[in-house]
């Protein structure tokens, strides 16, 4: 069954790039979403009693490949032409949806109106929300369980984050240190090549080429998968790698603070030296939803106003410090070499 729900506007359909830079076209084989369905069914759970909302456009990896997936299991589909928070929202309560797919932002936006509504039937019928494209900071996972309290949380990375699904390989590239590196894969689910350019794997039917990812991460003894940044954002201090998405989520968890930036500068003895640049919290609804790279602190306003001074002060008067946020860097058991030395 199918259902299409009347487009809010019309005009280009185009969905969330899931990685910085210019959008790049993307070559697939029909091969590899028929092998990456199953897969997602047996790993998320779909079956043929989901009612699935497509959130995610059908010219985006995250909406293709659901919907092959819904197909297989043949589940019911509910299809937006565009995605819009009011619509969606409705469309969950409207059509008793049990599954979907969200990128951090679009889970941002619902939570916003249904913070608004009061009224709430969605939260009852959502079994599982799988989220791609970027990772859920702390504060939204407890809103989502809150308002998607039936519902099960998975992330995705591709097919999967945790253990590989079975018919990809994984290979870690290890760094230095010994513990983390890059991800490589390989199998029938990877992409022939970019739009234009020439075939990953023109020359090799049997995908036995390694597709290098650009992410950095572990694996853990037990086979999981844990995700750090992407590998040409890495920091190099004293000799140290240092990932700034890694320092962000310590910051982010100070209530003082509504938005951090790590970046490295150059700096003659430590080849670059680890600089943070913070947005401290203030009251007002607009403040903690302007932030950078999309993280995300709540929906609701801050009720305290914290300020910056040059001078060490007790955060019980809400004012930060550099002298501060160093120790609470310490608290937090963050390395010492990845305190920032400069807090802005």
């Amino acid at each position: 069954m199918l259902w299409t729900l009347p487009s809010p506007h019309m005009g280009h359909v185009s969905g969330p790039n899931g990685s910085t830079g210019k959008p790049k076209g993307v070559t697939l084989s029909h091969g590899a979403f028929i092998v990456q369905s199953p897969a997602k069914i047996a790993i998320v759970g779909y079956s043929e009693d989901d009612i699935y909302l497509h959130t995610a456009p059908l010219c985006h990896i995250g909406g293709l490949s659901s919907a092959m997936a819904m197909l297989m299991a043949g589940g019911c589909r509910v299809l937006m032409p565009k995605f819009d928070a009011q619509s969606a929202v409705e469309a969950i309560e409207q059509y008793t949806v049990t599954s979907l797919i969200t990128v951090p932002a679009i889970l941002v936006d619902m939570i916003l109106l249904i913070r608004k509504k009061g009224a709430w039937k969605g939260g009852e019928t959502v079994k599982r929300i799988l989220n791609g494209g970027g990772s859920l900071f702390v504060e939204l996972i407890k809103d989502a369980s809150i308002f998607f309290h039936k519902a099960k949380l998975i992330s995705a990375y591709g097919v999967c984050l945790g253990k590989a699904a079975p018919h990809e390989e994984l290979k870690l590239c290890v760094d230095d240190s010994g513990h983390t590196g890059k991800f490589l894969t390989r199998g029938p689910h990877i992409m022939i090549g970019y739009w234009g350019q020439i075939p990953l794997n023109s020359s090799d039917p049997m995908n036995e080429v390694w597709l290098d990812t650009g992410d950095i991460g572990s694996i853990d003894p037990h086979g999981n998968l844990w995700l750090i940044r992407r590998a040409n954002t890495r920091i190099k201090s004293g000799g140290e790698n240092i990932y700034p998405e890694e320092v962000e989520a310590i910051l982010l968890e100070h209530p003082g603070i509504a938005g951090a930036v790590i970046m490295g500068i150059p700096d003659a003895r430590l080849t670059e030296m680890v600089v943070a640049w913070n947005k401290t919290s203030r009251p007002g609804f607009e403040t903690n939803l302007a932030l950078p790279r999309g993280q995300y602190l709540g929906a609701w306003p801050q009720q305290e106003d914290w300020q910056w001074s040059e001078q060490s002060i007790s955060d019980k008067e809400l004012h930060l410090s550099r002298e501060h946020l160093h120790q609470y860097c310490m608290e937090k058991k963050l390395t010492r070499f990845k305190i920032p030395k400069i807090f802005i």
